[in-house]
């Protein structure tokens, strides 16, 4: 899918797509491996603990059609004609998170990256139920409350080559019109302090922070939301 929208104000040789095949799903993986390893060389974080090995090892997994989405942006060069992926972001619902796995290298994952969506993983995610929403003591968690009806935003990254192309809000652009299109209500995300860039832009497109929706050890963690009806018009 590719939509008019989502490419106004895109640099001349950059394209988005909707990634929907074992091409598009092995290079999500590569892009998202390249963010992780980012992540462990400029910042010391290591985010196995999130499931990632598995996460991108069953793609598309929770980031399937219809209730998901992944998102490539993609770079033409000038000189030589040839295309290279270059940036990424998906979206998921936020009450289908992957439990954690034991480490396994990036080079597996990507070469796993593959493999069509299960029935389960099409269905739209329901509603949670009061008592799936309870606590041990029977009060409900407000935090549940809160982000009901939400979707997760994860793995925006763009090549460093390519920061200054304006490709990040592009692509949250791109996500946060497909999270509305499906009917979410809000959009949530996790993000770390350190990362300043990544912080000025969720600002500037209108996300605030809020309180956490999932377990993080990690240091500095933000959580961030935006409510989704009013937003993506201004986009």
């Amino acid at each position: 899918m590719k939509s008019v929208a989502m490419e106004r104000d895109l640099a001349p040789g950059y394209a988005l797509r909707t990634a929907k095949d074992r091409a598009d799903f092995k290079s999500f993986a590569r892009l998202s491996c390249r963010y992780h390893d980012w992540l462990k060389a400029n910042l010391d974080v290591d985010l196995c603990f999130q499931g990632i090995e598995r996460e991108l090892e069953s793609l598309p997994g929770n980031y399937a059609q219809p209730a998901g989405c992944i998102v490539l942006v993609s770079h033409t060069s000038a000189a030589d004609g040839n295309t290279n992926d270059v940036g990424c972001v998906a979206i998921r619902p936020l009450a289908q998170q992957q439990p954690t796995m034991k480490h396994s290298s990036c080079s597996s994952m990507v070469a796993a990256a593959a493999g069509p969506a299960s029935p389960q993983q099409l269905r739209l995610p329901a509603q949670q139920t009061q008592q799936q929403r309870q606590d041990p003591a029977g009060e409900l968690d407000p935090a549940q409350v809160l982000h009901e009806g939400a979707c997760e935003l994860k793995h925006l990254w763009v090549e460093p080559a390519h920061k200054k192309a304006g490709l990040g809000v592009a692509l949250m652009s791109a996500a946060l019109q497909a999270a509305a299109a499906k009917g979410y209500s809000s959009m949530v995300l996790e993000t770390l302090e350190g990362l300043h860039g990544a912080i000025r832009l969720y600002g500037k497109l209108g996300f605030s922070r809020t309180s956490g929706y999932c377990a993080n050890p990690l240091p500095g963690v933000v959580y961030w939301r935006m409510d989704l009806s009013p937003a993506v018009s201004k986009l």
